[in-house]
């Protein structure tokens, strides 16, 4: 009876001293976590800070880097977009000359490659304009204006370009007329080295001419058709020795202001 006795109270001390144990534990961890709590608190506020503001600069980075990104895609658009107005624009300009050429029934007499003056060396007399051998042109094809006016012949071909030999160049020589339909006494054009003028020479001395009257081309000689026009007369110049006379052409072409032109191709 007393063993029993004895037993229970010792179970009853146990569990007393383990509920203490407990409670002072619970007590002392509790003080400790405060401690630290208080001691960390003052490095765990800037930490806290830092991290956020590096948290901001990383959302920041990414986004701005995609954002840098879209700019970049948006301006290739635009370029891209610009390229193409630019390239309808062109192709309108073109049409547009092609209409102006059939107003003057160009097309009715040609067969016509529209063309552009990518370079130009006035003074020795040569432009280079942007067809060649790949667009079917030739040596001595003539180059004209929408406006029938003659500018020079194709001198040099390339793939891609060409050499033309304008009407001023000193070497240029060619058979031409007066645009009369009772004067069909043929002289040639001799090119003088400028680009504004060129000497209408060997002329019959009977024959009649006048300043103001228009030159053509008389299509002898093969490379030329009949009729491209040339320039006026505004100098006659005339000898009582001479078989021949002579006048100063001012030609027509303005090469400065010179944008499409025709390379004539062949007769239809």
């Amino acid at each position: 009876m007393l063993n029993t006795k004895h037993k229970n109270r010792n179970k009853i001390i146990f569990v007393i001293l383990a509920i203490l144990i407990i409670t002072f534990s619970n007590f002392v961890q509790k003080q400790i976590r405060e401690f630290f709590y208080f001691i960390s608190s003052p490095i765990q506020k800037p930490l806290w800070r830092a991290g956020d503001r590096a948290s901001d600069f990383l959302w920041s980075f990414f986004n701005t880097k995609n954002l840098k990104q879209e700019k970049e895609r948006l301006e290739n658009e635009n370029q891209n977009l610009i390229f193409k107005i630019s390239a309808l624009q062109e192709i309108k300009k073109e049409n547009e000359t092609l209409r102006q050429a059939l107003g003057i029934e160009l097309q009715e007499n040609f067969n016509l490659e529209i063309s552009q003056i990518i370079n130009k060396d006035v003074s020795a007399g040569f432009i280079l304009i942007d067809k060649g051998l790949l667009s079917g042109i030739s040596k001595d094809m003539p180059i004209i204006t929408g406006q029938n006016v003659l500018i020079g012949k194709i001198s040099q071909v390339y793939d891609n370009f060409s050499e033309v030999m304008l009407v001023s160049n000193h070497k240029s020589v060619f058979d031409a007329k007066i645009s009369s339909p009772d004067n069909d006494v043929t002289g040639i054009i001799r090119g003088q080295g400028s680009y504004s003028y060129a000497l209408y020479d060997l002329i019959p001395r009977g024959t009649e001419i006048s300043t103001g009257e228009t030159i053509i081309t008389s299509g002898l000689g093969g490379f030329l058709p009949k009729g491209l026009i040339i320039g006026k007369i505004k100098e006659v110049r005339k000898s009582d020795v001479d078989p021949f006379q002579q006048a100063k052409v001012e030609l027509f072409f303005n090469i400065s202001s010179a944008d499409n032109i025709f390379v004539i191709k062949s007769l239809k």
